[in-house]
């Protein structure tokens, strides 16, 4: 990142994110972070789900993350080791035996000294590692929770998306009721603990030899990712768009549909019949509309390849645009 010092920490990389994002979300409301917060892993789901999530899914889920504590002073690095303390919070083990204890402490330990327990496993934990990374966190998580990854291999990963929704859902309630004086500042840390936690079991299962600490390095290394300033100066609203549909790229189409039917004018009536479902879907911004107007792209070019001959001037040329055409169309995620 420039001539700073990289950020090695998941404490690092929540200073670096407040000095970033800090002034202008500062001006914004919980509910406008956690709104963020709630779409990026909505679309994070999704991809798990279709297995197509990268990078970008996974640190745009975590950056929100990052809003929501700074927004409210909570050090993320703390609420995550303290919650989970090599041990799971509620079994008080490793691994977790949930499914046995009903979530009771695997020895009998009093209500009222379940937290002194856990204190006392983290200041333990604390005093002999120096490795607060992400992927530090997530073999720590893996170590607690390995039924985690064995499901999601047997199963699909259903279980843990809807356990991280679950917290993010438990998040906005936490926050809510802080914001009434009817439950103490920690709840949010807690929730915030718990939604790092499913999400860095998420990262360990999808990319096992991959590091999200360079990953988190590489996307923000030329500071914010749409302004490439620090601190970021992108207005509200601002952001990529990310899974709905992108009206430039549609127009891209359009363009190069338009060159297709010059260059192949004896295609002439089923390029114009196709550009009328493209300006449909540009028109209406609806998605049946796209996805079918995709579809149709996609069979219609795969029919003009198949009758090329790419020998001469007018086919290499011809093969160009249409290749163009089919990486314009897989930038759309659901095409």
């Amino acid at each position: 990142m420039k001539a700073r010092p990289k950020p090695k920490t998941i404490q690092d990389y929540q200073k670096y994110l407040k000095a970033l994002y800090g002034p202008g979300n500062s001006k914004r409301s919980s509910d406008y972070l956690y709104g963020y917060l709630s779409r990026s892993a909505a679309y994070l789901g999704k991809n798990l789900s279709q297995n197509k999530a990268d990078n970008q899914h996974f640190l745009r889920t975590l950056s929100w993350l990052y809003s929501v504590a700074n927004l409210y002073s909570l050090d993320l690095q703390l609420c995550l080791f303290s919650r989970f303390p090599e041990v799971c919070p509620y079994c008080i083990t490793s691994p977790c035996i949930c499914f046995r204890t009903k979530k009771s402490p695997v020895s009998y330990i009093p209500a009222y000294k379940i937290k002194e327990e856990l204190n006392v496993r983290y200041n333990t934990y604390q005093a002999r590692t120096h490795d607060w990374s992400l992927m530090a966190a997530s073999r720590a998580l893996a170590q607690i929770y390995p039924s985690n990854e064995i499901i999601w291999h047997h199963a699909g990963p259903w279980h843990l998306l809807a356990k991280m929704q679950e917290e993010i859902g438990e998040l906005h309630e936490a926050i809510s009721k802080y914001s009434s004086k009817q439950k103490p500042k920690a709840a949010i840390g807690e929730e915030l603990a718990d939604t790092l936690a499913w999400l860095l079991s998420a990262w360990s299962i999808v990319f096992p030899d991959r590091s999200f600490d360079d990953a988190f390095v590489d996307y923000y290394i030329r500071d914010c990712p749409v302004c490439n300033r620090l601190p970021c100066k992108c207005p509200d609203r601002s952001d990529r768009a990310a899974e709905l549909i992108d009206s430039k790229i549609l127009e891209r189409i359009l363009a190069s549909l338009e060159k297709l039917e010059k260059v192949l004018p004896d295609a002439g009536a089923p390029l114009r019949e196709l550009r009328k479902s493209v300006e449909a879907a540009n028109l209406d911004q609806s998605e049946p509309t796209t996805v079918h107007a995709l579809k149709e792209t996609k069979g219609t070019l795969e029919k003009l390849k198949e009758r090329l001959t790419t020998t001469d001037d007018v086919g290499k040329k011809s093969l160009s645009i249409i290749n163009s055409i089919t990486k314009l169309v897989e930038m759309i995620p659901w095409s």
